[in-house]
């Protein structure tokens, strides 16, 4: 019944709004650092739009990482789920690109290339919507390919947090923790590179990320 009740529209209309509101509440209440704030700077100077990625276990607060001056696309995917997180991502001022980096990858990488040429930045979680965690598919560098724009490992961590029993084992920052964003260097993707590079590349990437992810989380173990 209440699953039902959940994937109806008037269920999935009320549940995004109630996620949006939480998230923005949690977000807000959390005493944020950027401790990489050159990186930041001197990818917006040099480019109008990138393609973010992080993984999926961060999702939760990603949306108050982002400069709101600036246009970013989402890719979510159809499933009720993915609807239901694209209807609340939608009410914390992002767009929408229907597909995965898994299922129905061709699609929604023309998609995200379509927008991207509009001037719009890109957000991939790399390893969803079902994983498996922390292993990039190769969705990011396909579309970095086609669009000629750089990809940007980002990633954030907390002072306290729960871990969530999801397939990625998500976590959520407790409220008026201390938290951190960790912006890394842009990584460009040749047009012409081929199968070989573009999986050398796409394993760089998840090297990459876990590694900035490591520098988010070590800042409150040291």
């Amino acid at each position: 019944m209440i699953k039902k009740f959940a994937r109806s529209k008037l269920g999935q209309a009320l549940l995004s709004r109630v996620i949006a509101l939480f998230i923005k509440l949690l977000s807000y209440s959390i005493f944020w650092k950027n401790i990489t704030p050159s990186n930041k700077e001197d990818i917006f100077k040099n480019h109008t739009a990138i393609i973010v990625v992080f993984w999926h276990e961060r999702i939760a607060v990603m949306s108050k990482i982002w400069p709101k001056e600036r246009k970013l696309a989402m890719l979510q995917s159809p499933h009720p789920d993915g609807r239901l997180i694209a209807s609340a991502i939608n009410k914390l001022g992002f767009l929408t690109v229907w597909g995965s980096t898994n299922r129905n990858a061709v699609g929604g990488i023309l998609g995200l290339v379509k927008i991207a040429k509009k001037g719009v930045s890109i957000g991939i979680t790399p390893d969803g919507p079902r994983g498996p965690a922390l292993v990039c598919s190769p969705g990011p560098i396909a579309v970095a390919r086609l669009s000629g724009l750089p990809i940007v490992p980002i990633a954030w961590s907390c002072s306290k947090f729960w871990k969530l029993n999801t397939w990625d084992n998500s976590i959520l920052p407790k409220p008026f923790s201390k938290g951190v964003w960790v912006w890394g260097k842009p990584i460009y993707v040749d047009k012409n590179s081929s199968k070989k590079e573009i999986k050398l590349l796409t394993e760089q990437l998840s090297l990459n990320l876990n590694k900035i992810t490591s520098v988010a989380d070590n800042y409150f173990n040291t």
